[in-house]
């Protein structure tokens, strides 16, 4: 078989899979918080979040699809034996693949509201307020762009096993899922506790599409605590 249908093969696959967990995953959640905190959304913006999430998808299962499947993936260092690089590694490298997104994330997000880059890529993911879970992965695709590129070269760069990375795929959709839930599941007084301060909230994330500013972290408030762009309506400590 010639490289080309591979990699077709490939991107169908994951491009596939990942339309299925992120129905499965925004159309639970979504079903779920409607018994407690109902939507506004309307069916206009709910089929806006849910178009642009597709073209999302598609975009994640072209990138994952050319440079994961066996023709290309040995080029790169992600890899298939766990203990290739060690057991230390293999343990640390998830937590370090969630702070090098979180850190990109930041930056890059704070970056996109700049009014003339948010006019032109950001403004779509704004049209979602109150966002709904399916707005988790509604961007423009300029903005996707954006969203995808810090993963090339770290494949390149830093060696992951290939197992960690599908892993860190779910927790990243399933954080987003949550994140424009609106709505948090533990007491309003977790936020402020001494470790769990330190987590980004749906509500936080909420009050950054009420506000159009500030709480641009994703997993955690370390950048927008040390930069000082976290709302103080989010938070008392």
């Amino acid at each position: 078989m010639t490289t080309f249908p591979i990699i077709i093969k490939a991107v169908l696959i994951i491009t596939l899979a990942q339309t299925l967990r992120y129905l499965l995953f925004a159309g639970g959640a979504y079903k779920i918080i409607q018994r407690f905190k109902p939507f506004k959304a309307s069916k206009k913006d709910i089929s806006r979040e849910l178009k642009f999430s597709l073209i999302t998808i598609i975009m994640h299962g072209t990138l994952f699809g050319v440079f994961f499947n066996p023709v290309i993936r040995p080029h790169t260092l992600v890899y298939t034996n766990p203990l290739e690089y060690g057991k230390i590694w293999l343990i640390l490298s998830f937590p370090v693949l969630v702070l090098i997104h979180d850190t990109y994330f930041y930056w890059m997000h704070r970056t996109l509201h700049h009014p003339k880059l948010y006019r032109r890529f950001h403004h779509v993911h704004h049209e979602s307020n109150p966002p709904t879970p399916f707005a988790s992965q509604s961007f423009h695709p300029y903005e996707t762009v954006f969203e995808l590129i810090w993963v090339i070269p770290l494949i390149f760069i830093i060696p992951f096993y290939l197992p960690i990375i599908i892993v860190f795929s779910f927790f990243s959709l399933i954080y987003n899922v949550y994140g424009h839930s609106t709505m948090d599941f533990y007491p309003q007084s977790w936020a402020n506790h001494k470790l769990l301060k330190w987590l980004n909230t749906s509500t936080a994330h909420y009050e950054h599409h009420r506000f159009f500013d500030g709480n641009y972290g994703l997993y955690f408030s370390f950048w927008d605590r040390w930069q000082q762009t976290l709302r103080k309506s989010t938070t008392t400590s």
